[in-house]
Formats: structure tokens, sequence, C-alpha cells
């Protein structure tokens, strides 16, 4: 995913093509990697009145 960079100066930061800032970027691929791993785990989540057999 491209790059680029806006602000000058201190308040200069990457931000992706989604519009993420680095920090936010690297935060949300934490979370969906978190999100993954417990979906491994628990691949088949049982839900409330059914029988998982």
């Amino acid at each position: 995913m491209p790059l680029y960079y806006e602000g000058v100066g201190k308040k200069r930061q990457q931000v992706w093509e989604s519009g993420l800032s680095y920090t936010a970027a690297k935060s949300r691929k934490a979370k969906i990697e978190l999100e993954q791993a417990n979906s491994e785990q628990h691949p088949h989540p049982q839900k409330k009145g059914y029988d998982c057999q």
C-alpha cells in the first residue's frame, strides 16, 4: 500500500493511502492479528440455543 508524508516540521507524519497514519495503521494491524489469532483458537463459536455436535 503506498505511503506518503503529510505536514511539515515536527507535525510531519507518514500517511498510508488508506488515510491512516503510521501509528493508526500499526494499531489496526495488531488488532486484526489478535482477532485472527482468537478465531483460530475458536473456529466454531457455539451460538446460544444451538447444539454443536
